[in-house]
């Protein structure tokens, strides 16, 4: 009777202690679990962090545009200018001349570093889910002629759009045969192309191609022989729109 009582003991015994042990493994795999799930929400957030960093709105990009690229207006200045327009005074370029932003957009910028020379400012968003800035800088003779050139957020030229392959010449051809009955002909293999944003329209750019008429009589038909162009951003380029 004994020894039927000390086995019965004994199995109930080691069946608690099996219990506690399972309980044991069963804690410490939860515990692990838990913790992956810890190490994986905190390397998530880090990233979300740093992406948020990283993104950089278009005020930002305009204060730290490299002086390789702004050489007549100093950081300061650029920053006198962003202030509300009752409280900024006159801000002038390494010549004496004023300058000025035209347009002040939560992603769009238009400054005047000189009376010769605009750069517009705009974000971008692209295929892959962050952003680039796509800065036009455009100078003034008796036209403007742009250039067009991308950058990342830490002011890596990351590309350039070639205006020229957009340029309308047969456009441009019929322009010129309507108003000079073809004595500009010979021209049409370098006409000047500007480019600007549309102030309504996110992400559409407006190309102008005209030509390079200077003097006289035909300087005053300059401004009937241009051609506008329409190109909306993808992503990844400007293409022409539908």
């Amino acid at each position: 009777m004994q020894s039927y009582i000390f086995s019965v003991n004994y199995l109930l015994f080691s069946y608690k202690m099996t219990n506690i042990a399972s309980s044991k493994k069963s804690y410490f795999f939860l515990s692990n679990i838990k913790m992956k799930i810890i190490r994986l929400s905190t390397v998530i957030l880090a990233l979300l962090i740093s992406a948020v960093l990283e993104a950089k709105d278009v005020k930002t990009m305009f204060l730290s545009t490299p002086d390789s690229i702004m050489t007549m207006v100093d950081k300061s200045g650029r920053e006198r200018l962003l202030m509300p327009a009752d409280s900024a005074d006159v801000v002038r370029n390494a010549l004496g001349g004023e300058v000025r932003i035209s347009v002040l957009e939560d992603n769009l910028i238009v400054f005047h570093s000189s009376e010769a020379r605009v750069l517009e400012y705009r974000m971008l968003p692209t295929e892959k889910g962050d952003s680039l800035l796509c800065l036009i800088d455009t100078y003034f003779g008796p036209v403007g002629e742009s250039t067009v050139t991308f950058y990342d957020c830490d002011w890596n030229m990351t590309g350039r759009f070639d205006l020229r392959e957009f340029c309308d010449k047969s456009a441009i051809f019929d322009s010129v045969k309507n108003v000079t009955n073809g004595a500009l002909f010979p021209e049409l293999e370098n006409p000047l192309i500007s480019a600007s944003f549309d102030k309504k329209r996110e992400e559409v750019l407006v190309m102008t191609s005209c030509l390079p008429v200077l003097n006289g009589e035909e300087k005053n038909k300059q401004k009937i022989i241009k051609v506008q162009t329409n190109l909306k951003w993808c992503g990844k380029i400007f293409k022409r729109c539908e």
